[in-house]
């Protein structure tokens, strides 16, 4: 007696197919048998949680609310070494070069440890959190402390550096962004690999 609408699939005892491997997979108990995975109604692996890649539209929207939250901070930051709002001062005449120069390494410093220290500790970043994603070591295992400092530094490096710093500041985030998109499937941009990090579905 059939159970499935089609009449091509005998009963189910437990009323689920959720977890018929597919055909050639090894039985349930087989050495070589993934005890965590399921299977949809095509046979097709379900993907446990925690390693489905985000996709860019999330990692973009991530990056944009984390950039959001830290100019509040750096606005504070601004005020406190003599730049006035620090995007636009009351008096820029009366702005040394060498205040702008440390408002800048500042805001560099607390930005790499904003990134680095979230991502070390938990994967996510205030902005992941609220989106649900967030990084991992290739293999899923947790973000070391040195590869969250690999995968961000560049991030902020033109921040420091004089002349063409604007320019790496406008040229890394937009070849992340290039080359994620690029990655099919897992989304990896050149910053992931570098570090061997990817961002996933929490």
């Amino acid at each position: 007696m059939s159970n499935d609408p089609s009449g091509d699939r005998p009963g189910d005892p437990s009323g689920s197919w959720d977890d018929r491997p597919p055909p050639g997979a090894p039985p349930p108990g087989h050495p070589e048998a993934d005890p965590n995975a399921s299977y949809g109604w095509g046979g097709d692996p379900v993907p446990a949680a925690g390693t489905q890649p985000a996709n860019v539209g999330k990692r973009v929207g991530a990056y944009i609310i984390d950039t959001i939250l830290l100019t509040v901070v750096f606005v504070f930051i601004g005020v406190i070494v003599g730049l006035g709002s620090g995007a636009v001062p009351a008096t820029p005449e009366a702005i040394s070069a060498g205040q702008s120069y440390l408002y800048s390494v500042i805001t560099a410093a607390v930005t790499l440890a904003y990134f680095v220290l979230l991502e070390a500790s938990s994967g996510q970043t205030l902005a992941k959190r609220m989106l649900g994603i967030k990084v991992t070591m290739a293999d899923g295992s947790p973000v070391t402390l040195e590869a969250a400092f690999k995968r961000r530094v560049l991030f902020v490096i033109g921040s420091v550096i004089p002349l063409i710093g604007a320019l790496i500041s406008f040229a890394v985030p937009l070849a992340a962004l290039i080359t994620a998109i690029q990655d099919d499937p897992d989304n990896q941009g050149f910053h992931d690999r570098w570090a061997a990090t990817r961002v996933v579905d929490a």
